[in-house]
This record gives structure tokens, sequence and C-alpha cells, in this order.
């Protein structure tokens, strides 16, 4: 099956995939490793997973040197053209979108850069998914949003 996992060089994004390799996935991994989060955490998890930093440019796609069926993308959510340009080209069975700007307080900071990413990027991801044969879409989203309860799974009052 071939996937798209945004959020690639994130810590869960990075282990999902290691997952899917393990189970002979074809796999993409998205990231605009932005500064956000430690730079070099994201460096580090992608040269485990065979992408070396200095490999990496923007909107192309490199092969690891450790798994044949995996390649990454540094590439921003909110690139439209890009975006379609991917979904045009890999024809993804499956997406699973972890890409996000996370954090309460850095939305308040900075609610442009959290509206693109978390609003804009994601309804990219959305077009593109409607406008090609994708069989599954898995949004995961940060545990900003929830807030804080001893009930779980979280549940909306009624």
């Amino acid at each position: 099956m071939k996937i798209l996992v945004t959020g690639a060089a994130g810590f869960i994004g990075s282990s999902l995939i290691k997952a899917l390799l393990a189970q002979k996935h074809e796999v993409i991994g998205l990231d605009c490793i932005n500064s956000y989060y430690d730079m070099s955490l994201k460096y580090a998890r992608l040269a485990e997973a065979g992408i070396p930093q200095a490999g990496i440019t923007d909107n192309r796609k490199l092969a690891s040197s450790t798994y044949p069926t995996y390649h990454f993308i540094r590439l921003n959510l909110t690139d439209r053209a890009h975006m379609e340009t991917l979904f045009d080209t890999e024809q993804f069975e499956v997406v699973v979108n972890l890409a996000a700007q996370a954090g309460v307080r850095y939305s308040i900071e900075n609610p442009y850069a959290y509206v693109e990413s978390n609003v804009l990027g994601f309804l990219n991801i959305l077009e593109n998914c409607r406008h090609h044969p994708v069989k599954h879409l898995i949004y995961a989203s940060s545990s900003s949003i929830y807030g804080q309860s001893d009930h779980v799974p979280m549940r909306k009052p009624m």
C-alpha cells in the first residue's frame, strides 16, 4: 500500500513510518522541518530512517538509504501547488496527517502561523484527498485541543 505520512520528522510520525515500513508498505514522509521543535531532533529522526540532512531540499523527493520503500520530501502543507503535484504524481491509497503547529500558548502569540499550518494545511490535505482516489484519511490532532479531563476517551458533554 502507498501511504503518505505528514509530520514525518516528528516523534509520532517517525515511529509510525518505521512501523509501516516493517509491514512492507511504500511510504512517503512529508515535513516542513520548521523550528518550533528542536530541528536537530527532527534531522536525527530522519537520519535514523536513512534520510541525511545534507540531501534534504525543499520540494524534492529523497530516497532513504536504509529503507528501499521510503522517501522523504520537505514540503509545507500550505504550499498548494506542490501539494497538488505530489498527489497527482504519487497516487496515495492512504494519507495519515500528523502535521500540526502545536501549542495553545504559541497559537495566541502567533495566530497566523497556527491557522495557516493547522487549518490551511489541513484543507490542502482534504481537497487533495477529495480529488484523488485516496481510500483512507487518518487525522490525529494535537493534544492541545482536548484540555484536561479525567474521563478517557474524551466525550463531548451533552
